[in-house]
């Protein structure tokens, strides 16, 4: 598992990789039944969807911001 801080300052395009990999990780270790790995990478799943909707919002919120502001920020 990554550092919660480490996922915070990881780029998009690895954050997405790692999501992936670790969904893929997660299917593979139910095929093989092995509960603990399933629970570890589901928790880590979970810290990784999370930083993932912590930055959709952040782009969402500046948009809006942007948007209402466009006299300020306009180029």
């Amino acid at each position: 598992m990554n550092n919660i801080d480490e996922l915070a300052v990881m780029p998009e395009d690895k954050l997405t990789s790692l999501f992936l990999k670790t969904r893929s990780d997660i299917k593979r270790a139910r095929r093989r039944n092995d509960k603990n790995t399933v629970a570890d990478c589901e928790l880590d799943l979970c810290y990784i969807q999370r930083e993932l909707e912590i930055r959709h919002e952040r782009k969402r919120a500046h948009s809006q911001f942007l948007a209402a502001n466009p006299r300020k920020f306009s180029s």
